[in-house]
């Protein structure tokens, strides 16, 4: 649903600049924010009809994720380099 509503580029940027200011490690930081965008759009999805009422509870989800909710719905791996 995200590429069906306007600004949603500018949205991951304000979100990605907002956990980076805020956090000490901007790769790490980074990946938080794109993991918690996935987990509120996913969210938003499961409860909006279309584009118009998901931009509503993409903006919901956004203020509800907290750290347990990102843990649950991230899909992310960390793997360190060899050698």
């Amino acid at each position: 649903m995200m590429p069906r509503v306007t600004a949603m580029g500018c949205a991951l940027t304000g979100v990605v600049a907002a956990f980076v200011a805020a956090g000490g490690m901007p790769l790490e930081d980074t990946a938080a924010a794109l993991a918690g965008f996935a987990v509120a759009g996913e969210n938003a999805g499961e409860r909006a009809a279309g584009p118009g009422s998901f931009a509503v509870h993409f903006i919901d989800a956004l203020y509800a994720l907290d750290p347990a909710t990102l843990d649950a719905g991230a899909h992310i791996r960390a793997d360190r380099p060899r050698g």
